[in-house]
């Protein structure tokens, strides 16, 4: 077992390597010799795409700048915003299942070379949802017409709510996004069966190899519960961005874990309730608060009393290395419940 686990991270490792270098050879080629003006972030995340992209979509028209398109996944708003002439695409674009990794690699790289720095994305982070950043994805989206499954699924006209769960393997889990994941499967299951209660029908958003998808599947096929609840995965199977644009517009709201999907709601204007996520100052701006409710974790270190959980604990935590020495605390279910039918149901 633990051969095989090695060989998986050796094969991960290589792929990585190999398609990062790919990449830069890429950038090296339409930056350096070609001498193309490309514009891009120093995040390269889904929902930061979208942050990103709508921010500084005038500038990038206007000044007539190329943007690059690194992954068919990641990447999907840069074809929903800009016209393939100004696309750059690599010579192989990176497999999703290998994108973080890459991206790791390619950013430490000299050729890496983003148009904001770090100070700047934070100014970003302040900036206000603007009513022009909604008008462009409806003109954007006015003329889509999306296929059958995703058609009939609308014109039922039940109301609905957008669902996604980031799945942690255990509430400890602080590696990478499980910090703000959820491991409390009957919490997860619990709140599906309210929403059904309470009269709606639910969109579970994300792909068939985010672990959330078949816990969910079967525990929906297991409770009969197919009238209730649509895998956008089964209506959409290219996923496509246009079709997570189309739900969200037509949908209640959001509910589940921060992910990049949920800037989708943000930027259309439509509440988002977000739990078990770890605590961020920016999420407490006057323009996040109108359109997001963020439930925070908390975290104990030795046996001490809970404080929410910040990203300078989680670094000091893997520092000190003081792993079996602090327990996480998940949002309960009557706190979550509590919170949507404050902020969605009661009039």
């Amino acid at each position: 077992m633990k051969i095989l686990k090695i060989s998986k991270l050796f094969v991960l490792n290589f792929l990585s390597f190999f398609y990062s270098k790919l990449i830069i050879l890429s950038l090296v080629y339409n930056q350096i010799l070609l001498k193309k003006k490309i514009f891009y972030s120093n995040s390269l995340g889904f929902g930061d795409n979208i942050m990103f992209y709508l921010n500084n979509y005038i500038k990038i028209k206007k000044k007539n700048y190329f943007v690059f398109h690194f992954c068919k996944q990641i990447d999907q708003p840069i074809n929903f915003f800009f016209p393939k002439a100004r696309i750059i695409y690599p010579f192989i674009s990176i497999p999703f299942f290998i994108y973080y990794r890459c991206v790791q690699k390619i950013k430490k790289s000299i050729i890496f070379s983003p148009s904001i720095n770090e100070k700047e994305w934070n100014i970003l982070l302040n900036n206000k949802n603007r009513d022009s950043f909604r008008k462009l994805i409806k003109i954007k989206l006015r003329n889509y017409k999306p296929n059958s499954k995703v058609e009939n699924f609308l014109q039922k006209k039940k109301k609905f709510f957008c669902f996604f769960i980031k799945l942690g393997s255990h509430e400890n889990d602080l590696l990478g996004s499980n910090s703000r994941a959820t491991a409390n499967k009957d919490k997860i299951f619990k709140i599906i069966n309210y929403l059904i209660k309470e009269n709606f029908n639910i969109a579970i958003l994300g792909l068939n190899r985010d672990p959330s998808i078949p816990v969910i599947k079967k525990y929906v096929r297991i409770n009969n519960l197919n009238k209730n609840v649509h895998f956008l995965i089964n209506l959409s199977p290219t996923y496509s961005f246009k079709d997570q644009l189309l739900l969200a517009e037509n949908s209640e709201g959001y509910i589940g874990n921060g992910s990049g999907v949920a800037e989708i709601f943000f930027y259309l204007k439509k509440k988002a309730l977000i739990f078990d996520h770890i605590y961020q100052d920016y999420l407490n701006l006057p323009h996040f608060l109108s359109y997001r409710k963020t439930l925070f974790k908390k975290i104990s270190i030795d046996n001490s009393g809970y404080k929410l959980l910040d990203p300078r604990l989680i670094e000091s935590i893997s520092k000190h290395d003081n792993k079996n020495n602090y327990k996480i605390l998940e949002n309960s279910y009557d706190s979550i419940i509590t919170e949507l039918e404050n902020y969605f149901l009661l009039k």
